[in-house]
């Protein structure tokens, strides 16, 4: 069985986790991802289906590639917003 070295499974993990955020971000006009309607019902399903052929192809402590997507996003969301207020024009309706 060919397996993925722990480097690229972590790149890979990240990867797809920040990317997924920023692209949901972008997609839906959100500053936060997990605001937007795409991110529980169609996101979080395919990031699911990622990290579990990232722990077939790396089966070494699995559980790992389950944590790093969603601490990439951590970083992203961050980096994005480093006070983590919202803008209150946003907010108003």
């Amino acid at each position: 069985m060919i397996t993925l070295p722990a480097a690229w499974a972590y790149l890979l993990a990240a990867s797809c986790g920040a990317a997924g955020w920023v692209i949901v971000s972008l997609v839906s006009g959100r500053r936060e991802a997990w605001d937007s309607a795409l991110y529980f019902p169609l996101f979080l399903p395919v990031l699911c289906l990622m990290v579990a052929v990232i722990g077939f192809f790396a089966p070494t402590r699995p559980w790992r590639w389950g944590l790093v997507p969603f601490v990439a996003q951590a970083v992203i969301m961050i980096v994005q917003n480093p006070s983590g207020k919202h803008d209150r024009a946003s907010t108003r309706s």
